[in-house]
């Protein structure tokens, strides 16, 4: 289900996948940015202090593994 955000708090964005991997993704259809995944395959980002919806897209997925694989995903959180 849905968590909800109060307005004026923080709240942490979550991605999982294959470990090492570098997860391309963008805020409110703002410039591209990305993170990498660790060892577990999971990173966390926690928003700026929120005043109104934001939407979190993923972009793409790029693994760090030989071969290196790009792949477009989609996804998105509000």
């Amino acid at each position: 289900g849905a968590t909800t955000i109060c307005s004026g708090a923080t709240a942490v964005v979550s991605f999982t996948g294959t470990p090492n991997a570098t997860i391309t993704y963008t805020v409110d259809g703002g410039a591209n940015q990305t993170v990498t995944l660790d060892a577990t395959g999971n990173v966390s980002v926690t928003t700026p202090v929120l005043t109104a919806n934001s939407t979190y897209n993923l972009v793409s997925v790029a693994s760090a593994t030989t071969p290196v694989c790009n792949n477009t995903a989609s996804g998105s959180v509000t």
